[in-house]
């Protein structure tokens, strides 16, 4: 921070010290920030024009020199066999680089031209231009020969688009040099060649001279001769460049050449340009999707949740998964498969390069759809940016400073200055785009596209996190994409679903194979290899596929030979770290272990004793890999970058990985017993990475037993679907099949307090139906009969539901069990409700309640988690207060409340009180209401039960209105029938929104309370529920000559 400090007073700036290590920038980083960094800090235009130029003649002084001296410490020694002079590597490593060769056109001609002053400051000038561009891309310079610059892209550090930063370099430099003023008006224009392949990364030493970090092997020259080949302006790339590009470039095949030093002719390309892409994702498909085989759930998950949210119910949908799993191809099913209707579609990449620049997706959209180029004038520009928030806004003067400043456009000449602190800057920024998003909302329905949220700056994290909390009533849809390792802040939350995207078996992964083979011809043998080595990840299926026909890897005889692993996926998966030597088997293990582990688990798994693995850590830690807390033998490891973590565990062979997370998972049963018992999951997590699979369904049967425990529902689901996905590896035969209806079974519980109506829950009943039908007993059938008919009911399918009842009352009598006959009539009771039959209602209530027995209550409660003495106490009452028997309804209120008190189950609890509030609503009691609907709505929340939670605030939002506290009473009421909608259930919501039209009747709102009638009044014909219709009859017959008056 000192050296930050002198470095901004240097420059009369420091006043943006505490700015800078806010966002921990040191001197160390200080050379890669970029003037758009600074403008999303809030530093006015002016100072960042000073910063900028400190910041170059900084990075001209750390610019490397090609060639220097230096006294190498006992470096290792090897023999050059040509020479027999004796070379000295300190140190080497094998790496995949794209490396870029850029010359100056014509400096042999330009050195005759000028005075040798003249020409040093012409090349000066060239060099700088050349490693801002580089550095500002995030490649490494490495040398500066004469007039030419070699630069690499995937060293230090790789990254997955290492070939397309470097053709963008690439082209910025062609653009960039040609706009350099010299003081001779000089015009210079340089070529750049690129190529991509495996290299060794070497310091070479002669004595003491030392070119440090020089690259051996045949891409480098491939890049300096297809540089020669480049006209002036142009960038040329090699074949193996351009299969890492996808659709992102305009690229010409200018055909196969001989090319100086290689045997073969070498694929030749001319990049023209970059084209205009929304995703890393679209921009490599290459204008080709990969077929989609498989995740028939998730995309009828995906239909159902688009047709909620363009109903005006937003609604968020994260899908998490590994590299390459095919989260961004799900996104691009639903874009196709909504194509027809009008829509809205904004899409957002997160980058790896940018995770800590403010906003940074959203500038980049912003700009994308306004249109800005790079050779527009300012004026043309913010004209463009008015156009576009036209759309959102009718505001537009207010609003484009703020999206100006945003995008670093200069604006004060049309707006004049933002004279405000940068924090009050950054919220109305914020506050701005969201209104322009909720603006385009009211045309039409919009589709948010968030890709590769593991990425994401924590300025956009927070502008999310207030788009998930508002996006309830608008007819939005949020869907985000983020790998494994990214905890979604915003799971659990009301109307957020979580996919979390699998692996496919090997029959969809033979058939995807087979689909992008096509009419390829590829032997038996080798397809399984590929279904084999891929283990089900479908970018792996297909480019190792692609690789395969494009090579022909056979041999002569036909016989398959070895699939080499194709350079798209070297890329992904190299590593993000430098390669030290002690820590080279280290470091992967770590990875296995997890994101953060202790000090005592890596001694026990690693098996290298405490003397050497602590100097391994403490080079790790200076390596800014790791982050160590607390002291030896106590500490605590975190990788410092989830990617980083993520590389070093992707570097491993898939069978060394199974070994690792198998001796991880021996280690914490035999040597960490209490941990394992206490967080099975931790286990179960790399036993199903093990690939022990029964071991790992059983112990992910654990953790789904102690979350249900802890009432953590919605933690069990997912610990169940993980045994499930477990399971369903294993060879079919009876035990699998068992197992299956186990875990089934023991979900159905967990599932429905998540949110009844679902279409999990759903989806789980028709599976456990097929698997009851063919191998259960007649009990086994019956709760699943019984769970589909509650299913229909929360759902308000009365007509489905009564079809189901009439199931269930065959069956009864065919197993002659009185649980099964008491169920059948308290469903029936239900139904007739719930269809406004209140008289039959009273009297199926009457039998349910003279049939139960305590012999029963055991056999009941298999099938029905509430007390049925409760609810059909409460559903009595309320059928008898609709019925105009306010005495007899008062009678069994009192025993309900008798035996609530005696409860100590709380979902029974629940669910009485807030019935019981809903009859003193129907009262008209509204202080009563408003305790009782409180009460039953702390315990949901405590409880997380969300379905009844959301019931009991539309109570409470009514008894608000009616006693008073009208804007917070509507607000509740409204949240509450949002939420209620969000459970997936909708039984109850004919009788929330006519409560809404009564409380906009109380409020005087009467033009909102007829809207709310009206709606109802046009769902009519479809709606099932009815036994509210008196009363919503009362409130439209009062809200229409209020309207009249």
């Amino acid at each position: 921070m000192t050296g930050l400090r002198e470095w901004l007073v240097s420059l009369q700036l420091e006043n943006y010290c505490e700015k800078l290590v806010e966002q921990r920038v040191d001197l160390d980083v200080l050379s890669d920030l970029t003037e758009a960094d600074l403008a999303a800090l809030g530093v006015p235009l002016g100072d960042r024009k000073r910063m900028m130029r400190g910041i170059r003649t900084l990075r001209q002084r750390e610019a490397p020199a090609p060639l220097r001296t230096a006294a190498s410490p006992e470096p290792s020694e090897f023999s050059c066999a040509r020479s027999g002079q004796l070379l000295l590597y300190p140190k080497e490593e094998l790496r995949q680089l794209s490396l870029l060769f850029a010359d100056l056109v014509g400096s042999t001609q330009l050195a005759k031209n000028l005075d040798l002053e003249s020409y040093r400051d012409a090349i000066r000038s060239y060099h700088l231009c050349c490693s801002d561009l580089v550095r500002t891309n995030f490649g490494f310079v490495a040398q500066f020969r004469g007039d030419g610059v070699l630069a690499y892209f995937g060293y230090p550090t790789a990254e997955e688009d290492d070939a397309e930063r470097a053709v963008a370099t690439g082209l910025q430099i062609i653009r960039d040099v040609a706009r350099l003023e010299l003081a001779d008006h000089v015009p210079l224009a340089a070529h750049v060649g690129i190529a991509t392949g495996e290299v060794l990364v070497s310091d070479l030493v002669a004595g003491r001279l030392t070119i440090k970090d020089a690259v051996l092997g045949d891409t480098p020259n491939l890049a300096a001769r297809l540089q020669v080949v480049a006209k002036p302006g142009q960038v040329i790339v090699a074949g193996s460049t351009r299969r890492l590009l996808g659709n992102q470039f305009d690229c010409s095949f200018l055909g196969n050449r001989r090319i100086k030093g290689f045997d073969k002719p070498q694929e030749v390309w001319l990049v023209r340009g970059m084209k205009a892409s929304t995703s890393r994702f679209a921009a490599r498909s290459q204008g080709r999707m990969t077929p989609l085989v498989g995740r028939e759930d998730e995309r009828e998950i995906l239909q159902h949740r688009w047709d909620t949210a363009r109903a005006g119910e937003g609604q968020v949908v994260l899908i998490s998964g590994e590299a390459g799993i095919g989260k961004s191809r799900l996104g691009e099913w639903l874009h196709d498969a909504i194509a027809p209707e009008a829509h809205y579609r904004l899409s957002y990449q997160c980058s790896p390069n940018h995770s800590g620049s403010p906003l940074f997706p959203i500038m980049m959209q912003l700009a994308q759809a306004a249109g800005l180029g790079e050779d527009d004038s300012v004026d043309e520009r913010l004209d463009q940016l008015e156009h576009l928030l036209a759309q959102g806004t009718q505001d537009v003067v207010s609003v484009a400073p703020l999206f100006a400043h945003l995008l670093s456009i200069p604006f004060e000449h049309r707006y004049g200055p933002l004279d405000e602190p940068p924090e009050a800057i950054k919220e109305r920024t914020m506050m701005a785009l969201l209104e322009q998003l909720f603006g385009l909302a009211a045309r039409q329905p919009v589709l948010i596209c968030f890709e590769d949220l593991h990425w994401v700056d924590p300025s956009t994290e927070e502008l999310l996190d207030v788009l998930v909390d508002r996006i309830g009533g608008s007819p939005v849809l949020l869907l985000c994409t983020f790998r494994a390792g990214y905890e979604a802040p915003w799971i659990g939350r009301a109307g957020v679903m979580h996919l979390a995207l699998s692996r496919l078996d090997p029959r969809r992964s033979l058939e995807l194979v087979m689909r992008i083979a096509s009419h390829g011809q590829i032997p038996k043998g080798l397809l399984e290899q590929i279904v084999v080595r891929t283990e089900g990840v479908p970018l792996f299926l297909e480019e190792m596929t692609k690789s395969v026909i494009e090579h022909r890897q056979l041999s002569v005889d036909g016989a398959p030979s070895e699939v080499m692993l194709p350079a798209s996926l070297k890329e992904l998966l190299m590593a993000k770290l430098d390669r030290l030597s002690s820590a080279r088997e280290v470091v992967p293990l770590c990875a296995a272990i997890g994101r953060s582990f202790s000090y005592r688990l890596l001694v026990a798994v690693s098996e290298l004793s405490e003397k050497a693995l602590r100097p391994i850590l403490d080079q790790l830690i200076q390596s800014q890999i790791l982050l160590r807390r607390g002291e030896y033998p106590e500490a605590t490891f975190t990788f410092r970058h989830g990617l980083i973590q993520e590389a070093a565990y992707e570097t491993m062979l898939a069978s060394r990985a199974r070994k690792l997370h198998a001796r991880i998972a021996d280690v914490f049963n035999t040597q960490f017993a209490e941990v394992a018992e206490a967080r099975p999951e931790v286990v179960a997590q790399h036993l199903s990475r093990a690939g022990r699979v029964a071991e790992a369904r059983d112990r992910w049967r654990e953790a789904a037993v102690l979350s249900i425990a802890r009432s953590a529902h919605i933690e069990a689901c997912a610990h169940l679907n993980q045994a499930l996905a477990e399971n369903a590896k294993l060879a079919e035969n009876p035990e699998r099949t068992a197992a299956e209806i186990a875990l089934r079974e023991m979900k159905r519980e967990p599932i429905e307090l998540c949110g009844w109506g679902s279409e999990d829950i759903e989806l789980n009943l028709q599976r456990l139906y097929e698997l009851r039908e063919e191998h259960g007993d007649r009990d086994e059938l019956f709760s699943v009969i019984y769970g589909s008919c509650g299913t229909h009911l929360l759902a308000g399918r009365i007509r489905a539901a009564e079809a189901d009842a009439d199931r269930m009352a065959a069956l009864s009598k065919e197993t002659g069990d009185p649980a099964h006959d008491i169920l059948t009539v308290h469903t029936r009771a239900l139904l007739a409700f719930l269809s406004g039959r209140f008289a039959v209602a009273v009297d199926g209530f009457d039998r349910e309640l003279s049939a139960l027995h305590p012999e029963y209550a055991a056999r009941i409660r298999r099938h029905y988690i509430a007390d049925p003495a409760i609810v059909a106490r409460v559903m009595q009452a309320w059928a008898l207060t609709l019925s105009g028997d306010d005495a007899g309804a008062t009678a069994r209120i009192a025993e309900a409340e008798r035996l609530i008190g005696m409860q100590g189950q709380s979902f029974s609890r629940i669910y009485g009180l807030t019935i019981i509030a809903s009859i003193r609503q129907t009262r008209g009691e509204a202080r009563a209401a408003l305790e009782l609907a409180t009460a039953a709505w702390q315990m949901a929340h405590e409880e997380r039960v969300p379905y009844w939670e959301a019931w009991a605030d539309v109570v409470r939002g009514w008894a608000m209105t009616a006693t008073g506290d009208v804007d917070q009473g509507l607000a509740t009421l409204r949240d509450g029938l949002a939420a209620y909608a969000r459970t997936g259930a909708r039984q109850m919501l004919p009788y929330g929104r006519t409560l809404l039209a009564d409380a906009f009747l109380k409020a005087g709102r009467i033009q909102d309370g007829l809207a709310v009638i009206e709606q109802l009044e046009q769902e009519d014909a479809a709606n099932e529920v009815r036994f509210f219709d008196a009363e919503r009859l009362r409130v439209a017959e009062a809200l229409r000559p209020a309207a009249g008056a």
